[in-house]
């Protein structure tokens, strides 16, 4: 199995963490506001957004909802033959694995606000677990396949949240994991190249050695020693005979 799968830590020992969190069975009434401490905690998501979160129905692909970076980079609205829509084609481009764990790191703030806190504690664990495990993944494999493992990862696990569960969290899908992701590990070959050889000072001078170089120091930064033995003499001086003649 890729050592990937383990994300770089072990997920939390059972029963040290709780297996399951009552569910909120009714959504919010619409218009009705969320409980003033949590929308004072998160005072850049729309309170509409923050409903989502806490009623599981925020999906994958709309996480970038809760990255307030991005509130003021363009229009929130374009003018179509249709009217005002809402403009999130930029938003919703997930280029790279800081925009899906910034706005998840919010994500889970939200809920474990929201959740009892004899439990938040023990969920945190899950959290925490997972965030390790996808950033582990975009090391080492692509992130188109990170990407598209992370969206059907995430909206498994807001169905298990709808009914109270909270604990796949914590370990890797190993199904989407061979199907999605280990087919396409990063390749090395491309990024690593040896490095060429350089001539550095300890090497002979070459016009030294056949005596068209007498200035100190050498004009060419080479080291005027004999390239036959090394001693303070040209090669065409070298004694004939003496150890280390060609």
């Amino acid at each position: 199995m890729p050592a990937a799968a383990a994300a770089g830590n072990a997920p939390p020992a059972a029963g040290t963490v709780p297996n399951f969190v009552a569910p909120i069975t009714v959504a919010p009434a619409a218009g009705a506001s969320i409980p003033p401490a949590l929308r004072s905690l998160f005072p850049d998501i729309e309170s509409a957004c923050i409903t989502s979160v806490i009623t599981h129905e925020l999906k994958a692909s709309d996480i970038y909802k809760l990255d307030p970076r991005l509130k003021d980079s363009e229009s929130s609205f374009i003018l179509t033959g249709a009217g005002l829509q809402l403009n999130d084609s930029k938003h919703k481009s997930y280029k790279n694995i800081n925009s899906i764990v910034f706005p998840l790191h919010t994500y889970f703030a939200i809920l474990l606000e929201h959740i009892p806190a004899s439990s938040g504690r023990g969920v945190a664990a899950y959290f925490f677990w997972y965030l390790t495990h996808i950033e582990t993944l975009a090391t080492e494999y692509e992130w188109a396949a990170v990407l598209e493992y992370h969206s059907l990862f995430f909206n498994r696990r807001r169905t298990e949240m709808q009914s109270g569960f909270y604990t796949s969290w914590s370990s890797p899908d190993l199904t989407l994991l061979s199907t999605h992701v280990y087919p396409h590990r990063k390749s090395v070959a491309a990024a690593w190249k040896p490095a060429s050889p350089k001539r550095g000072p300890s090497e002979a001078c070459r016009n030294y050695n056949i005596g068209k170089c007498d200035k100190t120091p050498c004009p060419y930064g080479r080291l005027h020693m004999c390239s036959t033995c090394g001693k303070a003499h040209g090669a065409h001086e070298h004694p004939a005979g003496a150890a280390g003649a060609v």
